[in-house]
């Protein structure tokens, strides 16, 4: 899809053979803000600059396996950094996709290769059954187990609880500190709750929250006391970037928890409850708080809350339970369907 005066050499250009490994904010700031992109990818106009950067952008979406409508967000996401950085202030094409990206989007909508090719990423919904085999195991450590809880009731995705790479630092970073985590008493309900303050993706919207979380009384999935727990073990112990969770013991004692750590805790738990360990990872915690708080009968707009989400794309990752699915259609059949028309 790429048109080029020359061949894309990534020995000539190092940059190029990071394309994979970075997110598309990157490799658009990438493509606008170095004085000659990739040599012979010089645009003569804005307008080809602009075809130029969709035909990277969807070439990189379906390098990687990506949905055409994740293609599609990502070339808005293009839009609006246009806007950004552009005199004017204001998006070329309206709020949508430039004209030549609505082209190429047609066409990998309507490819069947692509979606004979394309495999969902999505990862399912940690069960809280799962979370106790994570807590009782003696395979995982203590500060993996006091992070995987407070992720699974803060709603936490790994970048904001754990060690991870940043592709903007270009290093390996730690988001949430000590510093970051408190214990509250509050004298109202008379019980301690843990405070979390929260870094989320980088926009104004999550930058800076606090996340309550709640004791749970008498049950060995008790944030708070998990936590606490973790502190008090690890005081006094070196902490790699301050971060708020780090291996407890071993050879890695002091190391900040990572989310393969958590990936791999996930698995386990899976597992431990007969699940396909593939089908679970990290992200796994935030989607099961999720779909926790929708069946204990939280409304949207309260998940949306509490998850930090700006729009309705969190719908996506809540999961109903297999009980409520297998008694939908005895439901269905009770619904007086003309009795509803005639209302």
């Amino acid at each position: 899809m790429i048109r080029a005066q020359g061949s894309l050499d990534t020995r000539r250009h190092p940059r190029l053979g990071t394309l994979e490994r970075t997110g598309v904010c990157h490799l658009v700031r990438w493509f606008f803000l170095t004085g000659c992109p990739a040599g012979g990818l010089v645009p003569s106009t804005p307008e080809a600059g602009d075809d130029l950067a969709c035909e990277l952008i969807v070439w990189w979406g379906v390098h990687n396996g990506l949905a055409p409508s994740t293609v599609s967000n990502y070339l808005t996401d293009v839009n609006n950094f246009l806007a950004a950085v552009r005199p004017s202030g204001r998006r070329m094409y309206g709020g949508g996709l430039a004209p030549c990206a609505e082209k190429l989007m047609s066409i990998l909508r309507h490819d069947p290769q692509t979606k004979l090719d394309y495999k969902p990423r999505y990862k399912l919904a940690l069960s809280t059954d799962m979370l106790r085999a994570i807590v009782a195991s003696p395979k995982v450590d203590g500060g993996v187990k006091a992070a995987c809880v407070t992720a699974f009731f803060a709603l936490l995705r790994r970048s904001e609880v754990s060690k991870c790479y940043n592709q903007g630092l270009g290093r390996a970073h730690t988001k949430l500190t000590r510093d970051d985590v408190l214990f509250v008493f509050d004298d109202d309900v008379g019980e301690e709750r843990l405070e979390v303050k929260v870094t989320g993706k980088g926009d104004i919207y999550n930058a800076g929250k606090m996340r309550v979380v709640g004791a749970v009384e008498g049950d060995e999935l008790d944030p708070v006391a998990l936590v606490h727990g973790h502190f008090d073990r690890t005081h006094g112990l070196e902490r790699e970037d301050n971060a708020a969770f780090v291996i407890e013991t071993g050879p890695r004692a002091g190391r900040a928890v990572t989310g393969d750590d958590l990936s791999r805790a996930c698995k386990l738990g899976a597992a431990a409850c007969g699940a396909n360990p593939a089908d679970y990872a990290s992200h796994s915690l935030r989607i099961g708080g999720a779909s926790a708080l929708a069946a204990a009968g939280f409304h949207d707009w309260e998940i949306a809350i509490l998850g930090r989400w700006t729009s309705m794309t969190f719908l996506r990752y809540i999961r109903m339970g297999v009980e409520k699915l297998s008694g939908a259609a005895a439901r269905m059949a009770r619904t007086n369907l003309r009795a509803l028309l005639r209302r």
